[in-house]
């Protein structure tokens, strides 16, 4: 793994749970959405973590209820 891939990685975990502690920071919702938009190995890190349940969970929590899947093109939160 690169250096790089691995440091996405260890930072989607931080957002992972910055977002669980505090779903309801608009804030920190848009900090994340920059960090996501700003690299595809962001958003592959983040996919990565989508593969389990808890971070289903804190999707639902972000996108305020709403599932979402890739063809959403990462919106989160957006409509």
């Amino acid at each position: 793994m690169t250096a790089e891939r691995e440091q996405a990685r260890g930072e989607a975990a931080d957002w992972h749970i910055l977002l669980h502690d505090t779903p309801e920071d608009e804030t920190l919702r848009a900090d994340f959405r920059a960090w996501l938009e700003r690299s595809d190995q962001h958003r592959a890190a983040w996919d990565a973590l989508g593969t389990t349940e808890e971070s289903r969970h804190v999707n639902l929590l972000y996108n305020k209820g709403r599932p979402f899947g890739k063809s959403e093109s990462y919106g989160y939160g957006r409509t």
